[in-house]
């Protein structure tokens, strides 16, 4: 069964949580990116929401200024329903 890849992108999430991607069914993540675009250093968290409960893939990990964080590449697969990123 072939798969569909898809790229989903967020900008200027600013301080509160928000919703890149709501699964359907089956799906999986295979990397996810961030970015400090901003002026100052920024913290972020990345975490999975069952609708009750987060499972933190990252929590309150420093990004510098003009830096990026690789949470999850090519060679790790998370099988999720929501994946929210602040």
């Amino acid at each position: 069964m072939a798969q569909n890849f898809r790229r989903y992108k967020a900008r200027n999430i600013g301080t509160s949580a928000s919703t890149l991607f709501t699964a359907n069914s089956n799906d999986t993540i295979v990397g996810i990116s961030l970015a400090n675009v901003h002026s100052s250093a920024i913290n972020v968290s990345v975490f999975i929401n069952d609708s009750s409960n987060d499972f933190y893939l990252l929590k309150s990990a420093p990004i510098p200024t003009g830096s990026q964080l690789q949470v999850l590449d090519g060679w790790c697969k998370v099988l999720l329903f929501k994946v929210v990123i602040f």
